[in-house]
């Protein structure tokens, strides 16, 4: 049983179940999933039934097809957790009885998998938790095992050295699976300070073939969140409550540490699992202290780390908005033209660094004179570069019609 379930709008929460070989979402009224939005196709893109499972595909739509942060070109065969996105709307594959409350879609900025975060009661599950206090600056790492806090120190070094978020995080992941030899599974989700939400921004599997959706316990990463404490849980699947959590059976999750990044103001950054299916070499109370001191040192890395990225984002913008003010500069006359008979001024300035607003003196033939006034929609980098294909058109058009009219109807 496969359902698609809106997770977005007034109708957020409402499932979708897939029971035609072929279902088409679209702005018609006649499609099976209608999407009222003018930015939406009639019929925007299909979900069919073949080969065994239920593939996605656009049908032609003028703003094309979202499949988990991709733009869909081609058929897309759909694993669980799959997320459609149809314009300003999105879809999360599903399948199974679960209900739509209890999904949460990440996504993320890196090429990683989709992860679905399942809501469940996980109290049993929880053996142990600590709190975890801000970083400090003098901050430092107790640990018992010698060869374990080599690799500590050693992380630290490598975290230190590393400047942005794209070093910091697989380094992270890379540390914790030579300190902890039973990890299997490593996360970093990190806060979105935009849309407030757990993005997954990094992921580690000591099996690189598995495959199908990432699923992460919702209920244990909000907790570990909103308490700003370290949980260790023992085995979900001796749990009688999780027996049909599928996310679980899957995975065949035996032991979890999950730790939460506090920033040094103390506010929340994100959070960091690792998980086992070793029933035999589980987590201890010494593993998560461990944990906890690697994951307060990490947090200042990340800190700093996006900042640094920040600063390197702001400066390539400031140096795309002063290539684009140049070209834009260049396209716009330089001095009024000298008519027998006239007195020509003009004044520009732009309300932002780079503007929409174009104009031009171009000679016609027959003694004539084109005044070409227009205001291209938007500000910034965007409009300027609207603005200097226009610049081109204008004049090329004007070359090849001498008939004004008819010139501006062609632009149009």
């Amino acid at each position: 049983m496969s359902f698609l379930v809106l997770m977005t709008g007034g109708k957020a929460g409402e499932r979708y179940r897939l029971v035609k070989e072929k279902t088409i979402i679209g702005r018609h009224p006649g499609c099976d999933i209608v999407v009222d939005s003018g930015s939406v196709s009639r019929q925007h893109a299909s979900i069919e039934m073949k080969d065994g499972g239920w593939w996605v595909e656009d049908l032609g739509s003028r703003n094309g097809t979202i499949v988990n942060g991709e733009i869909l070109t081609e058929q897309h065969r759909l694993e669980a957790a799959d997320e459609i996105g149809v314009c300003d709307d999105r879809l999360v594959f599903t399948v199974g009885d679960t209900t739509p409350s209890e999904w949460v879609s990440l996504g993320g900025e890196t090429d990683e998998s989709q992860a679905v975060f399942q809501s469940h009661d996980e109290e049993s599950m929880i053996v142990s938790q600590l709190d975890i206090p801000r970083p400090s600056a003098d901050e430092g790492i107790s640990q018992n095992a010698e060869a374990k806090l080599r690799a500590v120190i050693g992380l630290n070094r490598a975290l230190g050295a590393s400047l942005s978020l794209e070093e910091v995080l697989p380094r992270l992941l890379d540390g914790l699976f030579d300190i902890f030899s039973n990890v299997e599974r490593g996360f970093v989700l990190l806060n979105d300070v935009k849309t407030n939400r757990l993005i997954l921004r990094a992921k580690k599997l000591k099996n690189a073939e598995e495959k199908g959706g990432l699923r992460l316990s919702l209920s244990l990463v909000n907790k570990v969140a909103s308490s700003q404490t370290a949980i260790l849980s023992a085995d979900a699947t001796s749990d009688s409550r999780f027996q049909l959590n599928e996310s679980v059976v899957d995975c065949n999750i035996r032991s979890v540490m999950c730790v939460p990044f506090i920033s040094t103001k103390g506010s929340v950054l994100g959070v960091l699992q690792v998980d086992s299916r070793d029933i035999r070499n589980g987590f201890s109370q010494d593993d998560l202290e461990v944990l906890a001191g690697i994951t307060g040192q990490a947090a200042k890395a990340v800190e700093q780390a996006t900042a640094h990225d920040e600063k390197v984002a702001q400066e390539q913008f400031k140096r795309d908005l002063e290539l684009a003010n140049r070209v834009q500069q260049g396209l716009l006359p330089s001095v009024p033209p000298e008519i027998e008979g006239f007195e020509v001024f003009d004044f520009y300035e732009a309300a932002h660094q780079i503007g929409g607003d174009y104009f031009s003196y171009i000679p016609l033939s027959e003694n004539r004179l084109a005044v070409v006034l227009a205001d291209v929609s938007g500000k910034g980098v965007s409009a300027a570069l609207v603005m200097a294909a226009l610049s081109a058109d204008v004049r090329y058009t004007l070359a090849i019609e001498a008939d004004v009219a008819k010139a501006v109807t062609l632009l149009n």
